[in-house]
């Protein structure tokens, strides 16, 4: 019996601004979840170590409250929405770029490693103001009372 051979599956166009949009939302959704671990690795880095990260999350809640474990979450969203976006964006944009130049040949090993060191590059100078603000503002919790800034959201954050 012979099988009648099927042609291949066509390959489907995603439009890049969907694929850049797609990469922020699941950087976005993942920082939600990831938020409180964020705030409790740099309370940890800033006090100089020596107790577990169980500790320092129960120190949080009990001084600060529970919902205080997602202080910052303005600044790490607006992180992923310049960084991951950025990104995604430059990397597919020098990607087909270099399809086009190269008549639909796709880079090697090598290009791919230098479009993404460039893509990063670029997204990491973009992202830089929220990952300071993110910084500070999950900081702002180990200050005494009268030192703190109190920052509302993360346009609070970059304008202070």
């Amino acid at each position: 019996m012979a099988q009648a051979a099927s042609a291949p599956p066509k390959e489907r166009y995603i439009p890049n601004g969907l694929k850049f949009a797609f990469g922020g939302l699941a950087g976005m959704a993942a920082t939600c979840v990831v938020q409180p671990l964020d705030l409790i690795k740099t309370r940890m880095q800033l006090s100089g170590g020596g107790r577990s990260s169980f500790a320092v999350a129960g120190e949080i809640v009990a001084r600060e409250g529970f919902f205080n474990l997602y202080t910052g979450l303005s600044a790490g969203l607006l992180r992923q929405a310049t960084y991951t976006t950025t990104r995604l964006g430059v990397y597919n944009y020098l990607f087909d770029a270099y399809k086009e130049k190269n008549a639909g040949a796709a880079p090697g090993f090598g290009t791919k490693t230098l479009l993404g060191v460039a893509a990063g590059s670029i997204g990491a100078f973009v992202g830089t103001p929220a990952e300071v603000a993110l910084i500070r503002m999950t900081a702002d919790g180990r200050l005494p009372v009268e030192q703190r800034r109190n920052y509302k959201n993360v346009a609070d954050a970059l304008i202070r």
